[in-house]
């Protein structure tokens, strides 16, 4: 059982759950007892609940399973994970409608199969942070990493890596489906997310909360996604992005 590989986050269950509300959660209990475990008794163990976010029609729950005495159970006898699992209500009985449990990190391929596969009507705002940031589609996360840099939450190196990580993997697509004018495309989009914050990134510099070592270093970043386009098209980018920063910079007496 502890060698067994759980793949079941991309699969969706349709399990009757009758209860009409969370004060009793025997149904979940039986559930992960009978997916998970090595024929463990419930009259032998409990259902420690980590996380329960619900509205009227949808809920997320996570949660382990102990022995009476709320020690935890060895991996003979059950996985030893925290059980994510999806539930939706239907008149009086509740229904499992998605598994997110795991033994392992997704990896890349992985987390898109979950993605496709992953019930469209369940809100998101019910997981966990980890599974909501998982769910996100690239352009939600890049405009969350974005009010994380300008809050100050993250760096600006960690937002550039964040920014050079979702265009290279979108870029990388493109020309394996030999889609170059779209990764064409989205080089230039890349660029212009950079401008956008060129006016933030002076303003930081004359609030002084930000020096000439930030500017440089926003400034290279600028370099890399120019040099990029040059590769993909052999040509400069007609709207010369560094030049514009450049001239911001003489204007301050940079």
């Amino acid at each position: 059982m502890k060698y067994k590989f759980i793949f079941l986050s991309i699969s969706i269950f349709f399990i009757s759950l009758y209860s009409s509300d969370f004060k009793d959660l025997n149904y979940v209990h039986k559930y992960i007892l009978n997916q998970y475990s090595n024929n463990l008794d419930i009259n032998n163990t409990k259902l420690n609940i980590r996380l329960l976010n619900k509205n009227n029609t949808y809920a997320f729950i996570q949660a382990i399973i102990v022995d009476k005495n709320n020690n935890t159970i060895g991996t003979n006898y059950i996985d030893d994970i925290t059980f994510s699992l999806c539930l939706k209500k239907n008149k009086n009985s509740w229904k499992i409608i998605y598994d997110l449990s795991r033994t392992d990190v997704p990896s890349n391929k992985q987390v898109k199969d979950i993605q496709n596969s992953f019930p469209k009507e369940f809100p998101k705002s019910l997981l966990s942070n980890f599974w909501q940031e998982i769910l996100m589609d690239d352009e939600t996360i890049y405009n969350l990493k974005l009010q994380h840099f300008n809050y100050g939450f993250i760096s600006l190196e960690q937002f550039y890596k964040i920014h050079q990580a979702i265009y290279k993997q979108r870029i990388d697509k493109a020309l394996e489906d030999n889609h170059k004018v779209e990764a064409i495309k989205l080089q230039q989009d890349s660029i212009n997310k950079l401008k956008n914050m060129m006016e933030g990134i002076i303003q930081r510099y004359k609030a002084g909360i930000a020096d000439k070592e930030f500017l440089n270093q926003f400034r290279s970043y600028i370099q890399i996604e120019q040099f990029k386009y040059f590769s993909l098209t052999n040509k400069t980018y007609e709207n010369n992005i560094l030049k514009e920063f450049d001239q911001m910079l003489e204007n301050l007496n940079y």
